[in-house]
């Protein structure tokens, strides 16, 4: 078993644009790349797990979801930061969801097929949704003032770490909590 680091996309790893159809090209936020590849060489497994209600809503489909998806991994890996898979769920927050953040479904479905160490996981997101995912699923969870990170921050005060991207915590991680498996 290994640890984890679950991550959000959208104002996490990519910024978000809102619902357009074609979002292109998809830009990486600032240490989004450099964060994934620092996780990836220490021995996390690195998850994109994500909330795509514009499905749900009618105002994308699952087909643009997959398209953007596909374009942020090819990006990652041009920049050496492969992800070990994206996960997302389609419905719209007026709906009660086991997969929508901040509910548990998508980490209980990926745990179900990977060795997952959770009481060494992460989830790292720019959202309440995905701090409360934490707490939800007993991981610890890192706000990033990326996206609406600083937004959230203003309305939350009980979050386990704050950064100001991916990297600044993927770098804590490496080097101020040793001990996780490389």
């Amino acid at each position: 078993m290994k640890p984890a680091v679950f991550i959000d996309r959208d104002g996490t790893i990519l910024r978000f644009y809102g619902y357009a159809r074609t979002p292109f090209p998809p830009v990486l936020i600032d240490g989004a790349s450099e964060g994934i590849r620092l996780l990836r060489e220490r021995g996390f497994f690195v998850f994109v797990i994500t909330n795509q209600s514009g499905i749900g809503r009618g105002l994308i489909s699952p087909e643009d979801v997959e398209v953007v998806n596909w374009w942020m991994e090819s990006l990652l890996l041009r920049e050496g930061a492969g992800i070990d898979g994206v996960f997302y769920s389609p419905d719209p927050p007026w709906i009660i969801s086991k997969t929508r953040k901040p509910g548990t479904g998508l980490i209980d479905w990926i745990t179900s097929f990977y060795p997952i160490d959770l009481e060494h996981s992460w989830i790292v997101g720019d959202k309440m949704d995905d701090i409360l995912l934490g707490r939800n699923a007993g991981i610890k969870s890192c706000l990033v003032l990326t996206g609406e990170g600083e937004k959230t921050l203003r309305k939350m005060r009980d979050i386990d770490l704050v950064f100001p991207c991916l990297k600044t915590f993927a770098e804590f991680v490496v080097e101020e909590l040793d001990g996780f498996p490389t």
